[in-house]
């Protein structure tokens, strides 16, 4: 039980490394959920960001190695320890093209726009 409890411990505190080391990245992947909540509802939000997540790291993980499709780079892994890693590829790197699928520009009217039944969800 105590093993058990230490890697959670440790589990979370490599999460909260993940999140304080690139806030940013965090940042515009909540914003983008909520866009994209608020524009496609829950269940496809969800899928889009599950598909898009794993398309990215498919992609970084195939680069590290064998250079498809990026070309052939490695993470320097001076992180590790600190913030949680799939296999090399840092977790903080896979959220990242979520905002930058098409509900990414569309955040802004999907928040904020007046028409009814969208939007406005601070409200």
């Amino acid at each position: 039980m105590l093993r058990v409890i230490s890697a959670m411990a440790g589990f979370v505190e490599l999460a909260v490394g993940t999140v304080a080391l690139r806030p940013y990245v965090f940042a515009f992947f909540l914003l983008f959920l909520f866009a994209a909540v608020a524009e496609l509802g829950w269940r496809r939000a969800a899928a889009l960001t599950g598909l898009a997540f794993g398309l990215a790291f498919a992609a970084e993980f195939s680069s590290t190695r064998t250079g498809i499709p990026f070309g052939l780079y490695h993470y320097t892994q001076a992180t590790r320890g600190q913030e949680l890693f799939l296999a090399n590829v840092p977790l903080m790197d896979s959220p990242s093209p979520s905002p930058s699928s098409p509900t990414g520009p569309s955040a802004w009217p999907a928040c904020c726009s007046p028409r009814p039944g969208r939007g406005r969800w601070w409200r």
